[in-house]
């Protein structure tokens, strides 16, 4: 990386990067890399979608501010863009079922579409149900222990890593026709509000929805956002795409690809009063412009 972003920098260029500590227990060594990189090749950096993801990242946005402060004092032209969502990834939730024997017979069906269609068929019949639930949890059992391996590997070169996605604790309902009262809850939330374990409340959810259920990895504290939101250099994003998603069964699209400004300019600038107006349409056009180098733009 270092090498190739030497190279970049000769034309002017930007390393912009997703860095390595966004899903694990290493938000502020992913930081130091990326600072690390831009010092190294003499690159400006911009770090994209900057979170705190997860209850093991919450409150470090404090030192995420400090270091980058830290680094622009030192001379890196390092700055960041967030989208002002406290959830990432819409998904349908059907499709974390599509495990173990699951797997191999959904996917000789065709389409995923048809694939997530005979899975809600399969719901609805108990001993398919109860199979689908062994299966879900035999694959998290696996992935943990291939974790720990990995975490072995990775201390010995003084790289901590995090945990795999505990479901229970990192998925969050978006959307619910039936429900709209869950919406917002973790499933450990949702399974404690229904009386019951968590995969047989989404599975009642899913079901009553027809299973039109939305779902994301939360995570977002919404202080740690608001707190990288008014750094100076921080610009605002989507991470969305220009793609026009159509109402969809098996992709549903967040809200970020077409309210992101509207959400951060009515929540955040108007009735939370974090920063100005000004402040937050500079967030918009100034200061994105400036991280892609685009001269007379953004700014009267």
């Amino acid at each position: 990386t270092i090498e190739l972003c030497k190279v970049v920098a000769e034309f002017g260029g930007l390393y912009d990067t997703h860095h390595r500590g966004n899903y694990g227990d290493t938000l502020i060594e992913g930081l130091k890399e990326a600072v690390m990189i831009g010092k190294t090749a003499d690159i400006k950096v911009n770090v994209s979608h900057l979170y705190a993801l997860f209850p093991w990242n919450w409150g470090k946005s404090s030192e995420v501010v400090r270091l980058i402060d830290e680094a622009r004092e030192n001379g890196i032209d390092i700055t960041c863009d967030l989208y002002p969502w406290t959830y990432c990834m819409m998904s349908n939730p059907i499709a974390l079922f599509m495990t173990g024997s699951m797997d191999e017979r959904v996917h000789s069906i065709g389409s995923t579409g048809e694939m997530m269609e005979r899975l809600f068929q399969d719901m609805k019949d108990p001993e398919k149900w109860r199979q689908m639930k062994q299966e879900l949890k035999d694959t998290y059992e696996t992935e943990y222990q291939e974790n720990l391996e990995k975490k072995k590997i990775l201390l010995q070169h003084g790289i901590r890593a995090g945990e795999p996605h505990n479901l229970e604790y990192t998925m969050v309902i978006t959307h619910s026709k039936t429900h709209p009262e869950l919406v917002g809850k973790y499933f450990n939330e949702v399974a404690e509000t229904m009386g019951t374990s968590w995969m047989d409340a989404l599975r009642k959810v899913i079901l009553d929805d027809e299973g039109h259920t939305h779902t994301s990895i939360g995570g977002f504290r919404e202080a740690d956002l608001i707190e990288m939101l008014k750094h100076p250099v921080t610009a605002l994003t989507c991470d969305g795409s220009a793609e026009d998603y159509p109402i969809s069964f098996t992709r549903p699209a967040h809200p970020r690809n077409y309210g992101s400004f509207a959400r951060f300019l009515g929540r955040y600038v108007r009735d939370m009063g974090v920063m100005t107006l000004e402040e937050g349409v500079r967030k918009i056009t100034h200061n994105a412009a400036q991280i892609l180098g685009i001269k007379d733009r953004g700014i009267l």
